[in-house]
């Protein structure tokens, strides 16, 4: 247990340092360029994320997670590589066809993907280290990452005075610089020779099973930001200011489900995961309580305070916003849970649930700021309810071994019996 904790504390304190570094590049858009341009980076963010999301595959958490039947670190990069050129091809493609909408410059648009695929392509080498639970060396890169990030955005940004675009081509070679210098390390004890005992068919389902989760779960936040976009990059500018402080706080929780989710995998028996389980939701669940009280009670002038008169008004909206993040939190362990399991089909259900709540709530309200805080709200509660109660059956039905997708066991009641 002892273990556990110095692991999740590096693992927190790591992706602390990423949150920040991604608060902090909304901050200074905001204060450098205002509600308009952090509007056209949000809503960028909004086409890119789930795209990238989807061709990396998710592959930290996946690797870290995944039976040991259906491992293979060679394939799995192979894969990974094939997605994110895919992904870059269709990011590039939307700037296309979005590009005669006011303030989405082309530069923006290609600093943000060539910034994505190297993010990309490192957090997935991160999971073949996650895996032997090496959590120290991931950690360094990662405070490097986030340090060099912000610094280069604030002296291109605020002190040189460069436009979006330029400065964003500026961390673009930094993060480049970053991990050709630190992200050359074996992806696995043993290196690549290892395959995996399920096949190929199996392994790619799995894949894109992971890839595709990630990416619906972008799409929650993604869609009041599209559903905005139609109407005004300052709202869509606003929302993001807004939602950015829950996503930071996401990010720790992504952390601490890193930290046991392999041990998760792992647990030998129901007790041993729903130990490690509790103690997970615990730690998420009073982050997200801090958030909601301190929101309540100086939401307003911190708002104002970081980002600047632009966003003066928006601060009233914090604390109905942070109680959707809370139930983000919890709802994320929900999700660590059942990947913990092999279960992605449970998991890619309860984020598809969240984006049809978050769809639905879209069209049913004018395209304000207050209709994207109740589309946010909806799909966080929606998300919640799915996968507790699926993760609720799961433990409930307790079959041993965590399922592999390629074998059908998630979809079948009892784990047991042909395709």
């Amino acid at each position: 247990m002892q273990r556990l904790a110095r692991s999740a504390t590096i693992n927190v304190a790591a992706n602390a340092a990423s949150s920040a570094a991604q608060w902090l590049v909304v901050v200074i858009f905001a204060q450098a360029y205002g509600s308009q341009a952090l509007g056209a980076y949000g809503l960028i963010l909004a086409v890119v994320s789930p795209l990238f999301l989807f061709g990396g595959l998710n592959l930290r958490v996946l690797a870290s997670s995944m039976p040991e039947r259906a491992y293979d670190p060679a394939a799995l990069m192979r894969l990974q590589r094939l997605g994110i050129a895919l992904a870059a091809g269709g990011a590039l493609g939307a700037a296309v066809l979005l590009q005669p909408r006011d303030g989405l410059s082309p530069g923006l648009w290609v600093a943000v993907v060539a910034l994505k695929m190297v993010e990309t392509a490192a957090e997935g080498r991160y999971g073949f280290l996650q895996r032997a639970h090496q959590a120290w060396p991931i950690a360094v890169r990662k405070f490097v990452r986030a340090g060099t990030t912000v610094a280069l955005l604030f002296a291109l940004a605020r002190l040189a005075g460069w436009p979006p675009g330029p400065a964003m081509a500026g961390v673009f070679a930094g993060a480049l610089a970053v991990s050709l210098l630190l992200d050359r390390w074996p992806v696995a004890k043993g290196g690549l020779a290892r395959a995996s005992r399920t096949g190929t068919g199996a392994l790619l389902r799995m894949a894109l099973f992971s890839g595709a989760t990630a990416a619906v779960d972008a799409l929650v936040i993604a869609v009041p930001r599209l559903g905005l976009g139609g109407a005004s990059l300052a709202a869509v500018g606003t929302f993001t200011v807004l939602v950015q402080i829950p996503m930071a706080g996401a990010v720790v929780v992504s952390g601490i489900g890193q930290a046991v989710i392999s041990r998760l995998r792992a647990a030998r028996g129901r007790r041993a995961f729903l130990t490690l389980l509790a103690c997970a939701y615990g730690a998420v669940g009073l982050l997200g309580l801090a958030g909601t009280v301190l929101a309540s009670w100086w939401g307003e002038a911190f708002v104002h305070l970081l980002y600047g008169a632009d966003f003066a008004g928006a601060g009233a909206l914090l604390p109905p916003v942070m109680w959707g993040g809370l139930a983000w939190y919890l709802a994320g362990m929900s999700g660590v849970g059942l990947q913990a399991r092999g279960r992605y089909g449970a998991q890619l259900a309860a984020t598809v649930a969240a984006v049809c709540a978050a769809t639905v709530a879209m069209v049913l309200q004018p395209p304000t700021v207050q209709g994207a805080v109740n589309a946010y709200l909806a799909a966080m509660l929606a998300r919640l309810a799915v996968s507790t109660a699926a993760l609720i059956w799961i433990v409930a039905h307790w079959e041993g071994e965590a399922a592999v997708p390629g074998d059908c066991a998630e979809f079948r009641p009892e784990g047991r019996g042909p395709c």
